[in-house]
């Protein structure tokens, strides 16, 4: 469609607006201390945290959530976020059974990402991480991939689901 000079742009409708809090939940975590909802959705946290983005790919919208990783998660590819999508989509587009895992994890030493795909009993689970988070203390709780390490033992070993790992 054009546009001339004098037409206004069209301005998607308010409902489809989304802010990063629609669709991310954010923790800092500290060394063996109880995470923090984390609300700064504009920069990375102070050199002593991390981050632990969960992701709701219901309602984020492609372009804003790889604007918004790529700053809370430095050094995170495009091409990831981007996979998160396919996971999702691959089970409706295809004509072999679909095997899309129940969470996908996205982790480096400074950040971690997590989005459910299926399943249920998320909420469960990641309190489950964060209390032996917090029972492990700041000598075995230090960083992202220790946060990572225990969500894949809790997700895959003690509830059965399946998971990706990048």
């Amino acid at each position: 469609m054009f546009y001339f000079r004098h037409d206004p742009e069209p301005v998607a409708p308010r409902e489809l607006v989304t802010s990063p809090s629609d669709f991310t939940t954010v923790k800092e975590f500290f060394p063996g201390e109880a995470p923090y909802d984390w609300d700064g959705l504009n920069a990375p946290p102070l050199d002593t945290g991390f981050l632990w983005v969960d992701v709701d790919l219901r309602c984020a919208p492609l372009r804003s959530l790889q604007l918004l990783l790529s700053s809370l998660c430095p050094g995170i590819p495009i091409e990831q976020i981007t996979d998160l999508y396919i996971a999702e989509l691959e089970p409706m587009a295809g004509e072999l059974p679909p095997v899309t895992p129940d969470v996908s994890v996205i982790r480096s030493f400074d950040w971690v990402v997590t989005c459910w795909h299926t399943g249920d009993g998320r909420e469960e689970a990641y309190r489950a991480v964060e209390r032996r988070w917090r029972e492990l203390g700041p000598g075995d709780a230090v960083t992202a991939g220790d946060l990572a390490a225990l969500l894949i033992e809790e997700l895959s070993e003690r509830r059965g689901h399946t998971c990706v790992v990048v």
